[in-house]
């Protein structure tokens, strides 16, 4: 989107987004698309919702100076900002359209409650992620997940208890499960489990690396309702792709998977994990993606792994710099061919290497719940069935249950200051803005020191005597 889009072009939300009042802030996220979902504060959330349609940029502007009674510089400033913070989330529209408001402006406008001991965690998790299965046929060198062998025993939830957690995800106002791995398609009840979140009212998303899919099983999946499905792929090339996962054939599977569900009418998007080795080829592949009729490309920075820790694929910010170059190159032919390029986030924070001022909050903690195969309940994928990490076990909790454990609790009291007491962490006066923000991260914690260690600096922050490579080399 234009940096200021033209004043007579008319704003509309997409008819996807929802924009939901939490304690904490608004949550904006999508029905049927990506399980993604931020968290916004009313000022931008009372913007949104104004964008119906039924005004134009100018006339917009005007409403916005005159709700939150400023100049119309500041306003005009304002919309400009949410338009292009959120442009993936917004249509700009030639014509005016009748009034149809969805969202009232004021219902967005509260006193949000102040968390308690420091982090902002909410009473019931805003999203779930159930990993079906840590079974692959693949071996990616990249891999960060804990997973075993496609042929490995493993026990896993039922369908009924699925059903029982689904039932709850909704009760509890979430709108979606991300249905993950392992490669979740090797559950051969997948479409069932599928079905089980929709006929709730929980959109089930998930990402295949494509080996498992046959024809059959694209129509089981089309045929209970799901419409939309992602597929992982890194390269172009057969045999760099093939390198990547280790295993001959993979990127003719991974091909055959994105034509398939195509071909069945379901919307593709794909995910792309940048590396060392791939890097050069990625401007090719999202353009290439763009003409199979790929309508959603996502790049993935490569981030370090504590099961296969590879220094060597971090790229170098000159690479990046390429990157980003070429890309800027190919986004307009992208977009003419009805595709969305969703770059790496942070890219200033690539080029300058991650710091942890530019890190993200811990989302396994304050936002989200990660259930693994069998029930347990842990803080991060990334961190696998580590018991360190383990709070709760929804083959015998609720949800509910599991979240507010006294395991958490015993997690989330290590987020204060006198934990620290000893360690630059505890006189430092962004205390508040960087541990209190949950932006401490105990998978880097464990890559860094191999364990859990309690009261240290996180390893991206100067101050951390033990240091790691996060996104970059």
């Amino acid at each position: 989107m234009n940096k200021n889009p033209p004043s007579l072009l008319f704003p509309c939300l997409r008819k996807e987004v929802r924009l939901r009042k939490e304690e904490f802030g608004v949550v904006i996220y999508e029905v049927g698309e990506r399980p993604e979902f931020r968290i916004v504060g009313p000022p931008k959330a009372v913007i949104l919702s104004l964008m119906d349609g039924s005004a134009n940029v100018k006339e917009l502007i005007e409403a916005v100076a005159y709700v939150f009674n400023s100049s119309v510089e500041e306003a005009e400033e304002a919309v400009n900002s949410v338009l292009n913070e959120f442009s993936d989330l917004i249509e700009l529209r030639n014509e005016k359209i009748p009034p149809q408001r969805r969202y009232n402006p004021q219902d967005f406008i509260y006193k949000p409650k102040k968390p308690k001991g420091g982090l902002i965690r909410y009473k019931a998790p805003l999203r779930l992620a159930l990993i079906l299965t840590r079974r692959c046929p693949l071996d990616c060198i990249y891999c960060y997940a804990d997973k075993i062998n496609a042929s490995d025993p493993e026990k896993t939830l039922g369908l009924k208890r699925i059903k029982e957690i689904f039932e709850e995800a909704g009760s509890l106002g979430m709108s979606d499960v991300y249905l993950a791995g392992g490669e979740p398609l090797l559950r051969k009840d997948f479409p069932e489990i599928a079905k089980i979140a929709l006929d709730v009212g929980v959109y089930p998303h998930t990402s295949t690396k494509g080996w498992p899919v046959t024809e059959e099983l694209v129509r089981r999946i089309a045929d209970v309702g799901m419409d939309a499905m992602q597929v992982s792929i890194d390269a172009l090339d057969p045999k760099l792709q093939d390198m990547l996962t280790q295993r001959v054939g993979s990127h003719e599977r991974m091909v055959r998977a994105i034509r398939l569900f195509l071909k069945e009418g379901l919307k593709v998007s794909t995910n792309t994990v940048i590396c060392s080795l791939n890097i050069s080829g990625v401007p090719k592949l999202a353009k290439w993606l763009s003409e199979q009729g790929v309508s959603e490309i996502n790049l993935s920075p490569y981030s370090l792994s504590i099961y296969k820790p590879r220094d060597d694929l971090f790229p170098t910010i000159k690479q990046y710099e390429q990157l980003i170059s070429e890309l800027d190159e190919i986004e307009e032919e992208v977009m003419e061919n009805g595709a969305v390029l969703h770059r790496p986030k942070s890219i200033e924070g690539l080029l300058s290497g991650l710091s942890i001022e530019g890190a993200p909050g811990c989302g396994g903690i304050t936002l989200g719940m990660i259930i693994l195969p069998d029930g347990r309940v842990t803080i991060c994928e990334r961190l696998g069935v580590n018991p360190d990490f383990i709070y709760g076990d929804l083959s015998k909790q609720s949800i509910v249950e599991a979240w507010n454990s006294s395991r958490i609790n015993e997690i989330l009291a290590t987020f204060e200051r006198e934990k620290f007491k000893g360690s630059p962490c505890y006189s430092c006066e962004a205390f508040e803005r960087c541990v209190g923000a949950g932006k401490l991260c105990y998978f880097r914690i464990v890559a860094a020191y191999g364990k859990m260690k309690v009261g240290v600096p996180d390893p991206l922050c100067p101050m951390s005597p033990v240091k790691i490579k996060d996104v970059v080399r």
